[in-house]
């Protein structure tokens, strides 16, 4: 089969059999945690988000991986953090979940979406971009 047709077939990431990716933010053993819950998370989709992110000395940044964020994922952030950054996929699914995810945190908690230009997934920006993310988000 060719590697187009098995693209198109085969979800983006696979976890391991068993793994409940719900019941984890991708990264969160990573996280900076004050024990009075505040700071900033930067909440991406994907793993290779994150890992690019963190490669970039962004910190506290957790994939929720996939497009969708659960009830356990927001119990932690809102717990742990109480602000978020939204680094979404600049894609359709992206920009929507963005929009989902705003609604159920930023009653509880400042957000702000930061829309990638051009469209592209957080693990394709330049790193310059990532370090004025930095710069304006972590103190």
């Amino acid at each position: 089969v060719p590697l187009s047709d098995r693209e198109a077939k085969a979800p983006k990431w696979m976890h391991s059999n068993g793994f409940d990716r719900e019941l984890f933010l991708f990264g969160e053993e990573w996280f900076e945690v004050n024990e009075d819950g505040r700071g900033t998370i930067f909440i991406c989709e994907g793993a290779f988000d994150v890992i690019y992110m963190d490669q970039c000395g962004l910190k506290n940044v957790g994939g929720i991986n996939g497009s969708h964020i659960n009830n356990t994922q927001v119990d932690k952030i809102l717990k742990w953090f109480d602000s978020a950054v939204l680094l979404m996929d600049g894609d359709p699914a992206g920009i929507e979940a963005a929009a989902k995810i705003d609604g159920r945190l930023s009653r509880r908690m400042h957000v702000t979406t930061y829309l990638i230009p051009g469209g592209r997934d957080p693990n394709q920006m330049e790193e310059e971009e990532v370090a004025d993310l930095k710069a304006r988000f972590q103190p």
